[in-house]
């Protein structure tokens, strides 16, 4: 009997044994499940933080690739208002270039109808003066007909008047004709002057 006990203790302690060693080996499973987890869950972490780290230095670089473009496209811009100042610069300047020597055209052109109207006034009045002065001359001469004719037509009136009384008014004509013709006149009075010179003077032989 008690060695059938001391079996039935011994089979017990035996389960008991096996128990706590299949709880130990539960509980060891449980730890290393634990510890498997927590190192997947550390490992995640890990990778999530490395994939952050990444995302943030992919949003860096993207933020400094795209500031960079930015002022790419700044210095372009400012480039270009440079470049179209410019232009417009040069254009102005052209422009008052333009302005300028259309001015000075018309100022010269101006100058010269100014000066050009200067010398035909100037010559119109030397003419004027030439003119005058011709005429002048031309009275002088056609006076001097009248004023220093010749005393010797006083000896001709006996023959006009007896020209007249014996021929008429033809023979009149003739006679003073004739007699004119030994009057000497002015240097250079000439046709139709003469003529009206020779009956002024015909005039005064007659009346004289």
């Amino acid at each position: 009997m008690a060695q059938k006990k001391s079996l039935t203790a011994q089979l017990m302690q035996k389960y008991r044994q096996a128990q706590k060693e299949k709880a130990a080996e539960a509980k060891r499973q449980e730890q290393e499940r634990a510890r498997i987890e927590k190192a997947a869950a550390l490992a995640q972490r890990e990778r999530e933080r490395a994939a952050a780290k990444r995302e943030r230095e992919r949003a860096q670089e993207w933020a400094r690739a795209r500031k960079a473009k930015e002022q790419q496209e700044v210095e372009k811009a400012r480039k270009a208002d440079q470049v179209v100042r410019d232009l417009e610069k040069r254009q102005a300047a052209r422009e008052r270039e333009a302005e300028l020597k259309k001015k000075a055209q018309v100022k010269a052109a101006a100058e010269a109808v100014k000066l050009a109207r200067q010398h035909e006034v100037e010559r119109l009045r030397n003419e004027a003066a030439e003119r005058t002065e011709a005429v002048q001359q031309q009275v002088e001469r056609l006076q001097s007909v009248l004023v220093q004719r010749s005393s010797g037509l006083h000896a001709h009136r006996i023959a006009v008047a007896e020209a007249l009384v014996r021929e008429g008014p033809e023979g009149l004509m003739a006679t003073v004709d004739e007699v004119l013709g030994s009057v000497a006149y002015p240097a250079g009075l000439r046709g139709g002057v003469a003529i009206c010179v020779r009956t002024r003077v015909a005039g005064v032989v007659a009346g004289d």
